[in-house]
């Protein structure tokens, strides 16, 4: 709509009419304008017997200087070419301004698609002052024009402000919303909008549109009542994005649906997942072609190793499989057609090692392969081409026989032997940016010796090396957005269990950073964003901590503490931590916990 406030005070005014634009689709006030109007007879620069826009306020703030400048200048180059010649004879002003105006509400779309209405002030005179004196004809045309402009107002009632410092903040599942109402508009010694009050409106697909366009989470009517503290939301899921918006509306019933008045928020962190069909310690864990992570074997207490593989889709729900073969102290990858392979293991009573590979398909068929030598806490990765290697390990149940061999199979189930530099057990693996596999650190020819070794394997199976900063066994190893593969924590036989993280990058070149607190038999997984999770460990560790591709470090608690769990991720980028050690006074126990990571 286009607003007039005043009349011509004399024939050389300063700003003697004044307008307002309002967004038709939004209801939103875009900018409050002074037309200036010069007589015939009267030139200055470029504007001579033409009107234009002084800019008075960015009303809602919603654009940027520069944008808001540059609507400006279209604004006023469209003015300056539409209006009409005004003169010293005012007997036909009126209508003549109408003529321009309609002119320029007919031509305004094109600008940026927001077409003004104009509404008259009916018996608003337009007089020429200049016979009368100044202060008369001031006087006469401010209570003119302010009773027309009380009458205008109540019939298009102007929206309140926005409002300011929107914020949303997570807790776990609760949401706390805060902000400042707005005051209320003011202009000219006159209130054209009083607030009245804030919906704040959300939805979990986009955001709202309207005031009636989502959930309301509050109705508030009391100004600034939720700024200190906030307003909480407790019904909040894991894994959604939640939109809000304020909609401040008047006394009259006018709302402001500015996009200004927005902020979002996606509830990230730990939350309890559907739980292993069977409680279990030293499981291994592979996200296949699908997405879904399967946490494979893995033992049970009481002497006895599992035969279940648990597979879970993004959703959480859980379908159950069976290895050939019960074992525990295996190890997982995926190969190019998407399938999970579990490899090796051992049982303890009877005590024995296996070479079995059970081999999953994305729909949950299963056929077997076999290692060239059986063995147990061994490591597994993929290389660059997609060929899964399984390297070291013990292969004897009695455990002194530590192997150094590297099982490479392609995706037709075909097996290469190459062998690491040394022969080594609880070792961890992972893929560079480049496609090497990383096969670092372990135990090596008894328990007492630990390996700073990390065997670099390239798509050829050309081996090359590097150094961790400290030899240790127990670690995990991931890669993260980067390509980067950081091996984290572990047991040192001098210094004991280890806050010790390496990182190296696509050159080899190592970057040392440090976990919260020392653990070893814990577990690594990336999530979407590239960051990488080194979470749980010995003494019952519930902490997660994550680093950035820059290694900054942030901390998370797993719902309960725990070792030698195992984790993936799933096709959404969350990662899923499954089973674990929790160590009693009295007897320990075998967790079928899955936490959800969410980010």
């Amino acid at each position: 709509m286009l607003w007039i406030t005043r009349q011509f005070l004399d024939g050389y005014a300063q700003h003697p009419l004044r307008f307002a634009f309002k967004d038709i689709s939004t209801g939103d006030i875009l900018y409050i304008y002074d037309l200036e109007f010069k007589p015939e007879n009267y030139t200055q620069g470029t504007f001579t017997n033409r009107g234009y826009f002084q800019p008075i306020e960015n009303y809602l703030g919603q654009y940027s200087t520069d944008e808001y400048y540059q609507k400006v200048s279209d604004l006023n180059a469209l003015i300056s070419s539409k209006f009409a010649t005004i003169d010293n004879d005012t007997s036909s002003m009126e209508t003549r301004i109408d003529t321009s105006i309609a002119t320029l509400n007919s031509r305004i779309l094109s600008i940026e698609n927001r077409l003004p209405l104009y509404a008259s002030l009916f018996g608003a005179h337009f007089i020429n002052p200049r016979a009368n004196s100044p202060a008369a004809a001031d006087n006469s045309a401010r209570i003119a024009t302010t009773e027309n402009v009380r009458n205008f107002v109540a019939q298009y009632p102007f929206p309140p402000k926005n409002v300011k410092n929107l914020s949303a903040t997570p807790d776990g599942l609760f949401i706390t919303i805060k902000w400042n109402d707005p005051v209320d508009f003011i202009y000219d010694d006159m209130t054209l909008s009083e607030w009245a009050g804030t919906k704040i409106v959300y939805r979990s697909d986009r955001y709202p549109i309207s005031e009636t366009d989502g959930a309301i989470a509050v109705d508030n009517t009391w100004r600034d009542y939720y700024s200190t503290y906030g307003f909480e939301i407790t019904t909040a899921a894991p894994g959604l994005t939640y939109y809000f918006q304020a909609f401040p509306y008047s006394s009259k019933g006018a709302f402001n649906r500015n996009v200004a008045n927005r902020a979002s928020i996606r509830i990230s962190g730990v939350f309890v997942g559907t739980p292993l069909s069977l409680g279990r310690s030293s499981l291994a864990a592979a996200t296949d072609g699908n997405g879904n992570v399967l946490f494979g074997g893995g033992y049970t207490g009481g002497n006895l190793s599992a035969y279940r593989v648990d597979k879970f889709d993004s959703s959480g729900n859980l379908t159950m499989l069976n290895l050939s073969i019960a074992r525990q102290l295996l190890a997982a990858s995926t190969d190019a057609n998407g399938s999970v392979l579990f490899a090796g293991g051992r049982t303890s009573s009877p005590a024995a090692v296996y070479s079995t590979i059970d081999r999953f398909d994305i729909n949950g068929n299963r056929s077997t392969l076999d290692l060239s030598i059986a063995r147990n806490s061994l490591a597994s990765t993929a290389d660059g081409n997609k060929n899964v290697l399984f390297g070291g390990g013990i292969s004897t149940a009695a455990g002194d026989a530590y192997s150094s061999r590297l099982d490479k199979f392609d995706v037709n189930g075909n097996r290469t032997i190459l062998a690491l530099s040394q022969p080594k057990n609880s070792l961890a693996a992972s893929t560079d940016g480049n496609g090497n596999a990383l096969f670092g650190g372990g135990r090596t020819l008894t328990s007492f010796e630990y390996s700073d070794v990390v065997d670099k394997f390239d798509i050829n199976g050309n081996l090359s090396y590097l150094s961790l900063s400290v030899a240790r066994s127990n670690l995990s190893a991931t890669t993260d957005g980067s390509g980067s593969v950081l091996f984290g924590g572990g047991l040192n036989r001098d210094l004991g269990t280890l806050t010790t993280v390496d990182k190296f990058d696509l050159n080899g070149n190592r970057i040392v950073y440090n976990l919260s607190t020392p653990r070893d038999s814990g577990t690594a997984t990336v999530v979407k964003d590239g960051s990488v999770l080194f979470a749980g460990g010995s003494d019952n560790s519930s902490i997660i901590d994550r680093f950035d591709n820059y290694g900054n470090r942030s901390t998370y608690q797993l719902t309960a503490g725990r070792s030698y769990l195992a984790a993936a991720t799933n096709n959404e980028g969350n990662a899923l931590f499954g089973g674990g050690l929790i160590v009693g006074t009295y007897e320990n126990l075998y967790s079928d916990a899955v936490d959800i990571f969410i980010l």
